[in-house]
């Protein structure tokens, strides 16, 4: 089964396993960027997809890229990353946006390496 991810605009993604309406997912990463002050900085995001049971994957989000990848956590490799912080936004102030805790990797990257790996790695 495959994961489609489409790009609704900057910072907001769409994802879904063909064939599992119930494993949609809309994610918003504006509300932490704005909250963090993050808009043009380079980095990384890291967090848990919510849904579905079974299928739940490790989400990526390259801030400088606009790009979000969805892995399982064997697929994801780290490499000179420094500082790392815990971001979480208030659920109650942002009741309809996902996610809103994240692992920020700063002045980090997304590559995709020839074997399927996604290398978080510094910028």
């Amino acid at each position: 089964m495959k994961h489609d991810i489409e790009r609704i605009s900057k910072g907001v993604f769409k994802i879904q396993w063909q064939d599992n309406l119930d494993s949609l997912i809309m994610l918003n990463f504006n509300p932490l960027l704005d909250y963090y002050r993050l808009q043009s900085d380079i980095g990384v995001l890291e967090h848990w997809q919510a849904k579905p049971l079974y299928l739940r994957r490790w989400g990526l989000y390259d801030i400088l890229h606009d790009e979000y990848y969805s892995c399982d956590a064997g697929k994801i490799i780290f490499s000179g990353i420094g500082k790392i912080s815990s971001l979480q936004i208030p659920e109650k102030d942002y009741p309809d946006i996902r996610p809103t805790a994240v692992k920020l990797y700063y002045k980090a990257v997304v590559k995709v390496t020839g074997d399927n790996n996604y290398l978080v790695t510094g910028a």
